[in-house]
């Protein structure tokens, strides 16, 4: 009898990551009138979402950010401003 030959990990898909419309407009509406907060409570929501569940930095806040621009309606130049201060270093190798 021979054992299964194990199958190869499949790549995560963070396509499906996604925000309510409500959640949009309250995250849009936080950045606006409240930056320095929000940008602690995203920085926590980000690193939560990887220490649980191994999702890219850089999605979570790609996704974030889509969000609050197409359903809550932040301008993209503010989005961009917000947004920059959030993303990740570069790793230097």
């Amino acid at each position: 009898m021979q054992a299964r030959p194990k199958k190869p990990a499949r790549a995560k898909d963070w396509l499906h990551l996604w925000v309510s419309r409500p959640v949009a407009g309250m995250l849009a509406w936080f950045i606006r009138h409240h930056p320095e907060p929000a940008h602690r409570c995203i920085g926590e929501i980000t690193r939560e979402a990887h220490t649980r569940w191994e999702v890219p930095a850089e999605d979570t806040l790609y996704t974030e950010r889509q969000y609050a621009v197409v359903e809550g309606r932040l301008s993209p130049e503010e989005a961009d401003s917000f947004f920059a201060l959030l993303t990740p270093p570069e790793k230097n190798d």
